[in-house]
């Protein structure tokens, strides 16, 4: 792949792409000095306009791949394989995105992925093999291990910004009558929601949609399960 421009001149400007994990900004400089705004001569250059367009595309891409590929992996617990994983760190946006998130490797270790020695680093300064695959760690997977709260300070201590919600995310622990009931769950039941929003929010995380003539199941699956929600009442939004 073609190595994206980071730098752009516009007569005595220098306009300079950086990145800071997912954070992306144009830093404009005269004679060495930050600019804290864009003057009136850099504003209709062609090189502003190219490092706009960049900014734009690279801000694009940071979205497809936080939510068409590391959400997906990360709610699915599919596997990497090493070889694929190599691949895709020839992207920048991946180098700058693989190190802040937690990696699970087949023999169940996880840490930080240090994609220069390839070895996962625990909260701890543990260091384990990549082996031949891994996959993003969930929170329940921290939860499991007994990890959780260690990887949440580690995270926070560190300052660490991580492109998906990872040792933050949302954790739903099996209630006891979830456990009675086995197959379902009342959870939500009697919530009210709107149905547009709900669309969105669904379609945006990968969920698909039966319709019903008096009501809809979204759906999606998760490996060999299938989680479903019943909505009544709310075929004519979704």
């Amino acid at each position: 792949a073609t190595e994206t421009p980071r730098q752009w001149v516009a007569d005595d400007y220098i306009i300079q792409l950086e990145q800071d994990g997912i954070e992306m900004a144009l830093i404009i400089t005269k004679e060495g000095r930050a600019l804290k705004s864009v003057p009136k001569a850099v504003r209709g250059t062609v090189a502003y306009t190219q490092a706009m367009d960049t900014l734009k595309q690279l801000r694009a891409q940071l979205s497809r791949f936080r939510t068409g590929l590391l959400e997906g992996f990360i709610s699915s617990g599919e596997m990497l394989l090493a070889d694929d994983i190599t691949t895709l760190l020839r992207l920048p946006i991946a180098r700058a995105l693989f190190p802040v998130l937690i990696w699970r490797n087949m023999a169940g270790d996880m840490g930080l992925l240090d994609v220069d020695e390839m070895v996962l680093i625990d909260c701890d300064g543990q260091t384990y093999p990549v082996s031949d695959a891994l996959r993003l760690a969930h929170s329940y997977d921290l939860f499991q291990a007994g990890k959780l709260a260690d990887w949440q300070h580690y995270i926070v201590h560190h300052r660490i910004v991580q492109p998906i919600k990872q040792a933050f995310r949302e954790l739903y622990i099996l209630t006891p009558a979830e456990k009675e009931t086995a197959i379902y769950s009342n959870r939500f039941m009697g919530h009210m929601v709107a149905g547009r929003m709900v669309a969105q929010l669904l379609a945006g995380r990968g969920w698909r949609i039966n319709d019903h003539y008096d009501h809809a199941t979204p759906y999606k699956q998760f490996g060999d399960m299938r989680a479903v929600f019943r909505l009544m009442g709310v075929w004519s939004y979704l």
